[in-house]
């Protein structure tokens, strides 16, 4: 029966030489991983915050907006209701997480119905959110309130 003999063992300066040549490489391959996975929760967490922010902004907007007694704040509510419509609207590419999303976009549903019901309440006009029709009953106020009617009609 043949034995094999072991070979010689490393000397203790090379094993430490290839424990610090595996530990290099460990951390070559976790530290990006970390690098990246730190990344994209601090880019989460920001946008997160935004939304957050831009919620309360909506809903400081649905109070503001909420009363219309004249013919500027109707202009500004028209401008309004244009703006909300398109402000930090959420994409695929920029999102939070599915709750914060939710809660922004109930948020500027009701901030729209509330500058809409205010348009409505003072101009009598029934145009919902239709910002295009507003914008036409804009036309015709402004014109009708600088006293300019071309056309006779109202």
């Amino acid at each position: 029966m043949t034995t094999i003999e072991p070979g010689p063992r490393a000397s203790p300066r090379r094993r430490r030489g290839l424990r610090l040549l595996l530990i290099v490489l460990g951390l070559t391959a976790i530290l990006p991983s970390l690098a990246l996975a730190t990344w994209h929760f601090l880019v989460n967490e920001a946008i997160r915050v935004h939304e957050r922010g831009v919620t309360r902004e909506l809903a400081t907007w649905e109070v503001e907006e909420a009363r219309v007694l004249s013919d500027e704040e109707a202009f500004h509510a028209i401008d309004m209701l244009t703006y909300v419509e398109n402000y930090y609207v959420p994409t695929p590419q920029n999102h939070s997480d599915p709750a914060t999303d939710a809660a922004l976009e109930e948020q500027r549903e009701r901030t729209l119905n509330a500058i809409a019901a205010a348009l409505e309440r003072f101009s009598g006009e029934h145009y919902g959110r239709d910002v295009k029709r507003w914008q036409a009953w804009r036309q015709r106020r402004q014109t009708q309130v600088s006293g300019h009617n071309p056309g006779g009609n109202p």
